[in-house]
């Protein structure tokens, strides 16, 4: 258990310590701060690396096995319809559920807030159901891509030089 912590923690540091190098760099040679400011931050960066570590931690011993567990068990029924509706579900759900997806709503005025939810909730859910699709078929994704263009390009109603 040592050894895990340890792993995320330094995971963690490697995704902390470029931006806090970056703000440290930027607070001592363009925008000077005082002294007790620049500790309060190198104080909140160590605490950041270790929460994540611990979260990171938490997440790989509770989550992952759950999540391993549902894919065994929908995996099992060999429904295909049926994955595919709850890769869709997952997808949406998950994605609605994204704080960082309301804010983004909230942010562009000129669209009402649930339609732009929903049209990235669906697309990621149809994503997610078409990305099973290729698991389960092993459908190579230059077929599927060639294929989508091919699609795409036969309705289209504007002319597009080639």
């Amino acid at each position: 258990m040592n050894q895990k912590i340890k792993e995320n923690i330094l995971e963690s540091l490697s995704a902390v310590l470029p931006i806090t190098g970056i703000v440290l760099l930027i607070s001592i040679l363009l925008v000077p701060v005082e002294l007790s400011t620049m500790a309060l931050f190198l104080t909140g960066a160590v605490m950041l690396v270790v929460g994540m570590g611990f979260f990171q931690l938490g997440a790989q011993m509770s989550m992952t096995p759950l999540g391993e567990g549902i894919g065994v068990q929908i995996s099992k029924t060999r429904v295909i319809s049926l994955i595919l509706l709850l890769g869709f579900s997952m997808g949406v759900i998950i994605t609605v559920s994204e704080p960082d997806l309301q804010v983004l709503a909230e942010q562009v005025p000129s669209i009402p807030n649930n339609v732009l939810v929903l049209t990235v909730a669906v697309g990621v859910g149809l994503f997610l159901a078409l990305a099973i699709f290729r698991i389960l078929f092993q459908v190579n994704l230059s077929t599927l891509l060639i294929f989508s263009y091919i699609m795409l390009r036969r309705n289209m109603k504007w002319n597009i030089p080639t």
